[in-house]
């Protein structure tokens, strides 16, 4: 009878474990189904990164990563080189669905170590934990190359990786080795975390076995050769620039008391890694009170000692590797200089939900039965009611089917002003591709470029800061050597008296809006702006809470102000002009 209850408890966990793997990889196949066909036209640092992945195997392949506006660029070209293959096949929803795959092998993985670590109940709760991350980060993230999104879900693979080399699996070392070099490379903003998690792994196998020790520095080597083959090629080499900006950045750091603060708002119960509400107003990261943060901390704590006095070894260490995310998680913050916003502490969404699954699987397993001849009910309920909140978020990943590409809204301009601006762009002489895009930086002109490059080899950039580490130096010409200038306006949407600028013609446009609505937008703008005595010519977009409330405080009629971004929320009027250089004598 005791053979046949092992067996049938056997079976369970193999049907539960076998649910965890389906529920984790349901959002993903959604996501990459999404993408086939797609028809993707990136824009933003979305398209500047799918320029550096088509490089990649040619004269100019990137041994850097994306770019920053500190001057120098995120440590390595993983990333790059990673999507490449996936491009050269599919072209640019290629890198859509190596994005989703890349995430998607990620969480898979993580449920796999999991598993390995601490059994089906852990595989079981972290699969759950997964799915609600990746519902709180939204759909579109799953996909989006951009590199601070791509580096979230291979983050959360790391630590697992590193719990399971400091619980006694020695050879998932190489793993996180493999895994954080990635994340670090795609975004600089984990070098503190992964750097210190993986030493602690390091030293902890190195202790049991050189072997694996030493084929995990061996990876580690050929991860990095890049970044140092360009370090030794640099004048000043990008390593030695990071490493110098580290040290004494110019810029103030965002200090502890915001620090713990942020750590208050993602680790409340309810936190952003499950709502997706830790955007202020004004775009930046929420924070509140880190005492509630700091209880759920403690709390973890309490239970991973209970766990290591009951002689539950593994859940305590994999406790303690998680406890020491979070302290790596504070530092990290407090040591962040510029604009304080979510992206450069995506981290803390990862953080946020081990810390919940481990309190969660720690209290399971304290309250376990502790014979061996269990009953199997009571051993299975806490993993058939996780799988089950997890199927209901599933259910809403699916129901938001399909997932909308990355700033969809230009791909979509794109598509509409793309085929007439190539057919206008001349194939001989150097073509300046600009843009004019208040609200989204220029985003425009970064995916014009990416769309005619393909096509028109003569197509360039302006120079300008941070353009080389943008788009390469071979891509940039100084404006006074180009002989045309091809321009992507997405202004005339908010300046009602837009006209094109002097010897330009226009050679495409796409509106979303009627004519009526047309006329309506730039009405109710004219009427905003003498309201708030704005120029006659000032742009005055009004697509955040912040900037409506700001004009109505400034004397617009709030219904004046929320019509027009009722408008100005289904998409700009994009006009695409042509100018000859030579014949105006520019």
């Amino acid at each position: 009878m005791q053979g046949e209850a092992s067996l049938d408890r056997r079976a369970g966990d193999r049907r539960l474990l076998a649910a965890a793997f389906v529920l984790v990889a349901v959002p993903f196949v959604v996501a990459i189904a999404s993408a086939i066909g797609a028809h993707w036209h990136p824009a933003g640092d979305e398209a500047l990164a799918v320029l550096r992945i088509r490089d990649v195997g040619g004269a100019h392949t990137p041994l850097l990563g994306a770019w920053s506006r500190w001057g120098w660029s995120h440590p390595g070209p993983a990333l790059f080189w990673l999507l490449a293959p996936f491009e050269r096949v599919l072209g640019n929803d290629g890198v859509l669905i190596g994005a989703a795959l890349t995430a998607g092998v990620a969480a898979v993985g993580t449920v796999f170590v999991a598993r390995i670590v601490g059994g089906t109940r852990f595989a079981v709760f972290t699969a759950v934990g997964v799915v609600v991350l990746v519902h709180g980060l939204g759909a579109t993230t799953i996909f989006d190359p951009w590199n601070p999104w791509v580096a979230v879900v291979p983050f959360l693979l790391t630590v697992m990786c590193v719990a399971g080399a400091v619980a006694g699996h020695p050879r998932l070392l190489i793993a996180a080795v493999a895994v954080g070099s990635f994340v670090v490379q795609a975004h600089v903003g984990y070098v503190g975390l992964v750097g210190v998690l993986v030493s602690i792994a390091f030293v902890t196998v190195a202790v049991r076995s050189w072997r694996v020790a030493g084929v995990a520095a061996a990876v580690g080597l050929v991860m990095w050769l890049p970044a140092v083959v360009e370090q030794l090629r640099g004048h000043p080499g990008n390593l030695g620039l990071l490493v110098k900006y580290i040290r004494s950045s110019p810029e103030p750091t965002a200090g502890w008391s915001v620090a713990l603060r942020t750590l208050g708002a993602h680790l409340r119960p309810i936190g952003p890694w499950i709502t997706n509400d830790e955007y202020l107003r004004s775009g930046f990261e929420r924070t509140t009170s880190p005492v509630g943060g700091l209880l759920v901390v403690l709390a973890l704590a309490v239970l991973g000692v209970a766990a290591w006095k009951r002689g539950r070894a593994t859940p305590a260490r994999v406790a303690l590797v998680v406890l020491v995310t979070v302290g790596l998680g504070v530092m990290t913050s407090a040591r962040i200089t510029g604009p304080y916003v979510p992206y450069v502490v995506a981290f803390w969404r990862v953080i946020a939900m081990l810390v919940w699954v481990t309190i969660v699987w720690l209290a399971a397993e304290l309250l376990a039965p502790t014979d061996p001849a269990g009953q199997a009910m009571p051993r299975l309920v806490p993993s058939i009611v996780a799988l089950a909140v997890g199927l209901a978020v599933v259910t809403l990943v699916v129901a938001r089917a399909p997932t909308p590409v990355p700033l969809v809204a230009i791909s979509d301009d794109i598509a509409h002003v793309g085929p007439s601006a190539l057919a206008a762009t001349p194939r001989r002489g150097v073509v300046l591709v600009t843009g004019h895009d208040i609200a989204l930086l220029d985003a425009s002109m970064a995916g014009l470029f990416t769309y005619l490059e393909p096509h028109r080899s003569n197509v360039r950039v302006p120079t300008g800061p941070y353009r080389a580490s943008q788009y390469g130096k071979w891509r940039l010409v100084d404006p006074a050597r180009a002989d045309f200038e091809l321009s992507m306006f997405t202004t005339p949407a908010v300046d009602p008296d837009w006209t094109p600028p002097a010897g330009a013609r226009v050679v495409a446009s796409w509106d979303r809006l009627t004519p009526a609505e047309r006329h309506r937008a730039r009405e109710l703008q004219r009427r905003i702006a003498r309201a708030v005595a704005a120029r006659p010519h000032e742009s005055l977009p009004v697509d955040t809470e912040r900037v409506r409330d700001q004009a109505v405080a400034r004397g617009a009629r709030r219904r004046d102000v929320e019509a027009l971004a009722r408008l100005q929320g289904r998409g700009d009027l994009v006009v695409v002009t042509l100018s000859d250089l030579h014949a105006h004598g520019v």
